[in-house]
């Protein structure tokens, strides 16, 4: 699903009909050809501490999904004994 976007700014869409005449693409070009050269410009890249962590990051995001998957034991077990008062022994 997509949506359109809607720019507020005029000083921006200023912006984007100027590169869009000068660089003769269309507007919607303009903004993706920016779109692309930003996030190339803050995804890390390989070899970096940046991408190290990125990769730690989603390998510890992999094992809680897979946790979360793990079905709820049906009859809990409870390892302690209690006395008349409800305190563990």
């Amino acid at each position: 699903m997509s949506y359109a976007v809607q720019i507020a700014n005029p000083q921006l869409v200023q912006k984007i009909e100027w590169l869009a005449q000068t660089l003769q693409l269309g507007k919607t070009a303009v903004v993706d050809r920016a779109v692309d050269l930003l996030t190339a410009q803050y995804k890390p890249t390989a070899g970096t501490p940046e991408a190290a962590k990125a990769k730690e990051l989603a390998a510890i995001e992999a094992v809680l999904s897979r946790a979360q998957q793990i079905p709820d034991r049906a009859v809990p077990v409870d390892l302690l004994e209690w006395d008349a008062q409800g305190l563990p022994v």
